[in-house]
């Protein structure tokens, strides 16, 4: 739903005929990830991708990775960054990794052929504003509220994971875990029979026995219910599940037009917390309280029709600190020229 949109946004505004250039770039975490997907959008649309790699099994020798410098939020931060080609689903892609302090190798993927390895690890890494972001909005705007309780009906052809499937897929993952624990175990009872006296011998072997028994029993259980997944659908339509247990949905028209009202107030509310930055020192503190009270403020309107203008002359604030940053921002504001709307009149604050 979102890349359409975002074509149409940007079907003015692609770049000339390089192939090396994306039209425009996404990044997100790994809910979205499918290579086949991925490559999709290179191929058909020129859209290249950041997102991280999931199913990350092999580990890099640490001494590929090479330290670079690079700036995260305003802040210079060194990084060990090593990058190689890799095959996916038979596609290609660069893949980039940071090591941590602790050896930790975090893996990003990407499909933008020239975009610097910092760079892409840093957009990556950014990510986390945007968490923040709803992070803040659910706390100081009940985002998450609901504003009615009332049901729908959604579309009964739609397939939905099966929960017959799913509940038969948890069962068999548990069985094969414990098997894998007395495997283990099993194990561990092999070697003590080795490197024990042989008058041990007896009692490990008995131990192997009842472990051997157990893991029969398991497999035999394992296999019950792969053969009862392989004739069992993944997927099911809402009309073919049970009545009792078939999905309704929460009504969704009034809660999505209230979440789109908070996220507007949010994000002006965060456009002021960004303007005051440079001139009030405890910002990351706690200068959204100082935002917040400030739109609380009382103030007084004196139009200006001779001028075209409409005077905002907001009340003292409580501090002199508060009074500098919201002597800034009235300057910042004004400079923007905005109209009041549904008026001609400018808007000038002080």
């Amino acid at each position: 739903h979102i890349v359409p949109a975002l074509i149409e946004d940007t079907k003015n505004i692609a770049p000339a005929n390089d192939p090396t250039q994306p039209v425009f770039t996404i990044i997100f975490d790994r809910e979205g990830y499918e290579p086949a997907f991925f490559a999709r959008l290179w191929n058909q649309h020129r859209i290249a991708i950041i997102t991280y790699r999931k199913h990350v099994k092999e580990m890099w020798e640490v001494e590929d990775f090479k330290s670079i410098e690079t700036q995260v939020n305003d802040t210079k931060v060194i990084m060990q960054i090593c990058e190689k080609q890799v095959q996916l689903g038979g596609h290609s892609f660069r893949e980039i990794r940071k090591l941590s302090d602790n050896n930790h190798q975090t893996s990003i993927l990407t499909t933008h052929p020239t975009l610097e390895q910092s760079i892409v690890a840093v957009q990556m890494f950014s990510r986390w504003t945007q968490e923040n972001f709803f992070k803040y909005l659910i706390q100081e705007f009940d985002f998450d509220k609901m504003i009615n309780y009332g049901i729908e009906i959604p579309d009964q052809n739609k397939e939905v994971v099966n929960p017959a499937y799913s509940r038969l897929y948890q069962q068999r993952k548990k069985l094969v875990e414990k098997r894998r624990r007395l495997e283990a175990q099993m194990l561990e009872a092999m070697e003590n029979n080795i490197n024990q006296n042989i008058s041990e011998t007896k009692k490990w072997l008995s131990k192997q026995a009842i472990l051997k028994e157990k893991i029969e029993d398991l497999r035999v259980q394992i296999n019950q219910k792969t053969e009862q997944l392989s004739q069992t659908s993944s997927k099911i339509k809402l009309a073919d599940m049970p009545e009792q247990i078939r999905y309704n949905r929460l009504k969704t028209e009034s809660k999505m037009f209230m979440n789109i009202i908070k996220m507007i107030a949010y994000r002006a509310e965060t456009a002021l917390f960004n303007l005051i930055k440079p001139y009030y020192k405890n910002n990351e503190k706690d200068g959204r309280q100082i935002i917040q009270t400030i739109l609380s403020s009382n103030a007084n309107l004196q139009p200006d029709y001779q001028n075209n203008e409409l005077h905002v002359t907001i009340h003292s604030q409580a501090t002199p600190r508060a009074n500098e940053a919201l002597k800034q921002l009235c300057a910042e504001l004004s400079q923007t020229e905005t109209s009041c709307p549904m008026t001609n009149l400018k808007l000038v604050f002080n």
